[in-house]
C-alpha cells in the first residue's frame, strides 16, 4: 500500500517540514547553499584523485533533508552549494561544476520525490519496513548523480574514460551512504520539542551551521597535508554527535 509523509503540516496539505514564506526562501537558499559547500569541503579531502567521488559524501544527505523541509524551491541552493565545492577542486571549469551541482540537485528531487510516494516519514521512521525503502531510495537516487557527475568529468577530460568505472562506483556509494547516514539525522534533529523552546533551536542551527562551514573552510582554504587533513577529520567528531543528540 502506497504512503506518504506524516508531518505535523500535513493537516494543511503541505508536505515539508518547515513551509516558508516567499521572503523566508532569501535566506534559505544561501543557507542551504553554504552548508553544504562547507562539508563538501571536508569530504572532497578524502575524495579519490582528482578529488570529485569521496566514499561518503554527507553533503547528499543534507540536500535532501533541505527538500524535505523547504520544498523542491530550495534547488537553487543545492546547486549552488555543490558548485561551489567542485570549483575548489584545482582545475574544474564553471561548467562542470554547474552540470555537476545541476545532478547532485535532480539527485535530491527524486529522492524527495519518491519517498513522499513510497515511505510514511514522521521525522522518525515509524513503520521497520520505511527504513528498508528509504535505503532503496537512496541507492536509487544517487544513480543520478553519479552518472551525471562522471559522464561531465569524463567529456571534460577531468575523468579517464578507463577509469569511469571506479570513480562512478565511488560516486554512486558515497552518495547513497551520505543520505542513508546523514538525511535521517537531521530529520530526527529536527523534530519539535525534546526540551528546547522554537527559539533555542534556532539559535542552535544557527551555530551548529556556523561552525560546520568554519570547520570546511579551515580545511578547505589551508591546502594541508594529506596526513594533517585526515587528523582534522576528527574535527567532525563533536559536530556528529551534537546534531544525533
Amino acid at each position: 500500500m502506497t504512503t506518504t509523509f506524516d508531518f505535523a503540516s500535513r493537516a494543511s496539505n503541505d508536505p515539508r517540514l518547515w513551509p516558508l514564506a516567499a521572503n523566508g526562501y532569501l535566506l534559505a537558499v544561501p543557507l542551504v547553499a553554504l552548508v553544504y559547500a562547507g562539508v563538501a569541503a571536508l569530504s572532497l579531502a578524502f575524495a579519490i584523485p582528482p578529488g570529485y567521488a569521496s566514499a561518503v559524501w554527507p553533503p547528499a544527505g543534507i540536500a535532501l533533508a533541505a527538500w524535505l523541509a523547504f520544498g523542491g524551491r530550495i534547488w537553487p541552493g543545492i546547486m549552488i552549494g555543490a558548485a561551489i565545492a567542485n570549483l575548489g577542486v584545482i582545475g574544474t571549469p564553471v561548467w562542470v561544476a554547474l552540470a555537476i551541482g545541476a545532478g547532485n540537485a535532480a539527485e535530491a528531487a527524486v529522492a524527495g520525490a519518491l519517498i513522499g510516494r513510497f515511505v510514511r516519514l514522521h521525522y522518525r521512521f515509524e513503520e521497520p519496513a520505511a527504513v528498508w525503502m528509504f535505503a532503496a531510495i537512496a541507492f536509487g537516487a544517487a544513480l543520478v548523480a553519479a552518472t551525471n557527475g562522471v559522464v561531465t568529468l569524463a567529456l571534460a577530460g577531468q575523468v579517464p574514460w578507463a577509469e569511469f568505472g571506479t570513480h562512478w562506483l565511488t560516486w554512486w556509494l558515497g552518495d547513497a551512504t551520505g543520505i542513508i547516514i546523514v538525511a535521517p539525522l537531521l530529520l530526527c534533529w529536527c523534530e519539535p520539542g525534546n526540551g528546547r523552546t522554537a527559539a533555542e533551536r534556532r539559535v542552535e542551527y544557527q551555530l551548529f551551521a556556523a561552525l560546520l562551514v568554519l570547520c570546511g573552510a579551515f580545511v578547505w582554504a589551508g591546502r594541508f597535508p594529506a596526513d594533517t587533513v585526515q587528523k582534522l577529520a576528527y574535527l567532525m567528531i563533536p559536530l556528529v554527535t551534537w546534531a544525533g543528540a
